[in-house]
């Protein structure tokens, strides 16, 4: 069986919205937002160029301070 072009975007569509909700229900476990992010974005800030710092720096300090 052959799937037209609509349906095949429709599957992609299907695909991609279940592995958004899986994302999303490891992310908002309680153990990731209680550190977890905040510890992931302070390690994405090493490495990077000098000028992306401060931008770094200002969301881990967001994040601490409200991580909802």
């Amino acid at each position: 069986m052959r799937l037209s072009l609509s349906q095949r975007v429709a599957v992609l569509r299907i695909a991609f919205g279940v592995m958004w909700g899986i994302d999303a229900l490891l992310k908002w476990r309680a153990g990731f937002l209680h550190g977890g992010f905040t510890d992931e974005v302070s390690g994405a800030a090493e490495g990077q160029p000098g000028w992306l710092l401060p931008w770094f720096r200002f969301w881990v300090r967001v994040i601490a301070t409200h991580p909802l």
